[in-house]
């Protein structure tokens, strides 16, 4: 198992020192990424006062790219128009009223990629969008 710095796509590229005789160092490519773990945690403790014993805390498997669109659904909008999000970040949502139909209270949270913080927490109404879709813990029983 790699040490927690590194992801598990985290290849190591060694560079040899110029001086000292030829000592290697061991560098991650991805310096800076956080793993998906660092970034569960992360999401649960922003996310803490909110979780019920009924509410469910959905993560997407894997990281979100710089140039995709998260955003969300409203009353009035039927097919939203998510923005890119500009870095590279973990997707949570917390169903707070899980199984229940909408509207009702959830939270879109992201977590950003390279520092392990919140980079944006909306409370919502409807259901969170992900590059112009329905979110892919909605799209069907089986998914949910």
């Amino acid at each position: 198992m790699p040490p927690p710095f590194l992801g598990r796509r985290s290849v190591l590229s060694l560079t040899a020192a110029a001086l000292g005789g030829g000592l290697l160092l061991a560098l991650p490519t991805g310096a800076g990424a956080i793993t998906k773990a660092r970034a569960d945690a992360a999401a649960q403790r922003a996310l803490s006062g909110q979780i019920k014993s009924d509410a469910i805390l959905f993560g997407l498997g894997r990281r979100i790219g710089a140039r995709e669109s998260v955003g969300y659904a409203t009353r009035r909008v039927e097919t939203p128009r998510p923005v890119p999000i500009g870095r590279r970040a973990w997707l949570y949502w917390l169903d707070l009223e899980p199984y229940a139909q909408f509207e009702h209270r959830s939270v879109l949270l992201v977590i950003d990629d390279r520092t392990g913080r919140v980079a944006t927490r909306r409370r919502l109404r409807y259901y969170p969008v992900l590059n112009g879709r329905i979110a892919p813990w909605l799209v069907g029983p089986q998914a949910y």
